[in-house]
């Protein structure tokens, strides 16, 4: 009846323990209900190792929570770490999906604070994909004060570079806007200076606006020197 509690408990302390089993085979062969308030599942004794297990050998373990909030599902730990782990096969995956935003946040002062990393093989990939968007800045990689550092570590060449012949594209390691036509890539605003370490080549017409300072400046055709300019 109201205000009247049921307090199933184990007393002496030891190694007893208190266990409900039921043999039935429906899909709720137990069930733990509220009509009206909460649930809790508290071990507040505990020490390390003594934890809340929930385990579903041959099936599915679901988390389902209706209420309309912005933490309508929660999981935190005051102190330590979250993994979120999956041995599956492919296709098994972890998937993140929502009808509205996914934000993931660092507050950690250190290298590598959010690190995204794939190391299952050589064919792996890690994939950026803004399917929808048709704004210029679709897909938008933003550091506020520091700058950004586009590297990799395997080597390769893109074929006659020193020569008026075609040059091939398939080894260069790095590749910005070579998938789509007439894509156009902009570099700096007008007062950002460009650096380019080794040889530049242009596939096509050259258009230089402004004064030009050089050390030295030749004008070939194939094997033919057509200007050498020297400071």
């Amino acid at each position: 009846g109201s205000a009247k509690d049921l307090t199933l408990s184990v007393a002496g302390g030891g190694t007893q323990q208190l266990s409900l089993a039921s043999a039935g085979t429906a899909a709720n062969a137990i069930d733990v209900l509220a009509s009206a308030g909460g649930i809790d599942i508290r071990a507040t004794g505990a020490a390390a190792g003594e934890d809340i297990d929930i385990t579903a050998t041959g099936s599915s373990v679901n988390i389902t929570s209706t209420e309309n909030a912005a933490d309508a599902i929660v999981l935190s730990a005051s102190a330590g770490g979250i993994d979120i782990t999956s041995s599956g096969s492919a296709g098994e995956d972890i998937d993140i999906s929502t009808s509205s935003s996914v934000n993931v946040t660092s507050t950690e002062n250190a290298a590598n604070a959010i690190y995204l990393r794939a190391n299952g093989g050589t064919s792996e990939t890690i994939k950026v994909h803004a399917d929808q968007g048709t704004g210029d800045d679709s897909i938008y990689v933003l550091s506020d004060v520091g700058g950004i550092s586009i590297e990799s570590g395997k080597t390769g060449a893109i074929t006659n570079m020193a020569s008026d012949s075609a040059s091939s594209i398939t080894n260069a390691v790095i590749r910005i806007g070579t998938d789509t036509a007439n894509c156009d890539i902009a570099i700096g605003n007008g007062t950002s200076d460009v650096l380019i370490q080794d040889n530049l080549k242009v596939g096509g017409d050259l258009y230089v606006v402004g004064t030009q300072t050089y050390t030295a400046l030749a004008v070939s055709a194939g094997t033919i020197s057509r200007i050498t300019l020297s400071n």
